[in-house]
């Protein structure tokens, strides 16, 4: 996930798998509605790594001056999730030139219907089994069986 076109070359050399993974998320995100405002747990759910290495790729990408991040708290109440912004002109330059698809558009690729049970005869129209007292036992005392010689 990590190589796709998403991330220029200058933003590739920097990061680890993970971190590249990681960003490759945040840019997606950005590209589709301005920021990342997912909690680092989506966003490592979604590039496949923990919290830490999530933690981690923010942080050196804070420090290169990629990306911005708001913290959001909150009084009394849990925080919201950070804002991350990419404020690198050099990456958004790189999504406006080579828009990579980002995993944006998911096409299905259809099912197959379940095959049947074989079970046609023995259900009504209701779809419930059907049960024939003739055939089996009524519920209430028999006779013994009589032997003929």
């Amino acid at each position: 996930m990590g190589d796709m076109a998403a991330l220029p070359p200058f933003v590739r050399d920097r990061f680890t798998e993970g971190e590249r993974a990681v960003l490759y998320v945040v840019a997606s995100d950005c590209r589709q509605h301005g920021s990342c405002r997912s909690s680092v747990k989506e966003i490592g759910d979604r590039a496949g790594v923990g919290v830490t290495t999530v933690r981690n790729a923010l942080r050196r990408a804070r420090f290169l001056g990629l990306v911005d991040v708001t913290e959001r708290p909150q009084w009394r109440a849990k925080h919201l999730p950070n804002l991350v912004k990419i404020v690198c002109r050099r990456w958004l330059a790189w999504l406006q030139k080579f828009r990579p698809n980002l995993g944006l558009k998911f096409y299905p690729i259809g099912f197959k219907k379940a095959a049947s049970s074989g079970t046609f005869g023995n259900k009504k129209r209701s779809g419930q089994p059907s049960y024939s007292r003739t055939n089996g036992p009524s519920g209430r005392f028999q006779r013994f069986a009589s032997r003929k010689p």
